[in-house]
């Protein structure tokens, strides 16, 4: 399952910044990769069910730290 995370706000941190941030922020149980990083765009690999990896995604995405990313 990926699921990619876009940024919104050209003042958010960039895609490398990003995708470390949303690695350390999902729960270590939750086997994931980033699959591709772009300034603008980061896909995530899951091994799990869809609808934990978003779910997941969408918890890390609410810190404050990834402000300005959303799920595609």
């Amino acid at each position: 399952m990926d699921i990619t995370a876009v940024r919104r706000d050209a003042r958010a941190p960039g895609g490398e910044t990003t995708a470390l941030r949303l690695l350390w922020l999902l729960p270590a149980q939750l086997p994931c990769r980033a699959v591709r990083v772009e300034p603008d765009r980061v896909r995530l690999r899951f091994e799990v069910d869809a609808a934990a990896a978003r779910e997941a995604v969408g918890r890390a995405l609410a810190d404050t730290a990834l402000r300005g990313w959303a799920q595609e």
